[in-house]
């Protein structure tokens, strides 16, 4: 698949009317808000050593809209955390159709 979009920091510009959480730059697949037909994208963080350490918090805010169009396949996105290179991801969660903002 050839995806239409890729990370990028910058400052959303869209007619939903959403800002970044804090600061004014957010990393997005869509800052402009435009129509997109195909994204496959990955934004993927370095990885975290918790040493003297059982746990850890991940915090993150999310707007996201998937408009239902009639040929479309799939449209979702997922929240996934590797823990090991050689364990299966968790999943924290699945997004479809559109946040409240």
């Amino acid at each position: 698949m050839i995806s239409e979009a890729a990370w990028e920091l910058g400052v959303p510009v869209n007619s939903h009317g959403v800002s970044a959480y804090s600061p004014q730059n957010a990393w997005a697949s869509n800052l402009g808000g435009l129509p997109i037909g195909a994204v496959e994208s990955y934004l993927i963080s370095p990885p975290i050593l918790l040493t003297g350490g059982s746990q850890a918090t991940l915090q993150f805010r999310q707007n996201y809209d998937f408009p239902f169009l009639p040929d479309d396949i799939l449209e979702l996105g997922e929240v996934l955390v590797f823990t090991d290179t050689t364990a299966d991801p968790l999943t924290l969660g699945i997004v479809e159709d559109a946040s409240a903002g």
